[in-house]
């Protein structure tokens, strides 16, 4: 979370990390850690947004699955509701104006499936 202290929240859904081909396999085979699948997605590809002034930022990654879940499955399970239900807390938290979300392949999907 970036606050930048305004009404204006922007929430970022990051797109797919850059895997190794060492890191796939590993996913394949079921042998990779949440952390290392986390770290595959640790770099936001639009942090420098964040340094306008118009807004608060919420940058959220997705690493809930080890097949990448695409923010709405985290092991086969359905987190959509949770997902959402989290999203609605924090916006109401600070009874943001306006809120605007955006992502990239994988983080455009979570848009307009989420919210």
């Amino acid at each position: 979370m970036v606050d930048n202290n305004y009404s204006n929240l922007t929430i970022v859904f990051q797109s797919a990390g850059r895997i190794s081909n060492a890191l796939f396999d590993k996913i394949l085979n079921n042998e990779a850690s949440m952390e290392d699948i986390k770290k595959a997605h640790e770099k936001y590809t639009w942090f420098n947004f964040s340094k306008d002034t118009y807004s608060d930022y919420y940058f959220i990654e997705d690493f809930y699955s080890k097949s990448y879940g695409w923010y709405m499955f985290n092991e086969g399970n359905n987190i959509i509701k949770e997902v959402n239900e989290s999203l609605t807390e924090l916006i109401g938290s600070k009874n943001y104006v306006t809120v605007t979300a955006y992502g990239s392949s994988k983080g455009g999907t979570a848009v307009y499936c989420l919210v």
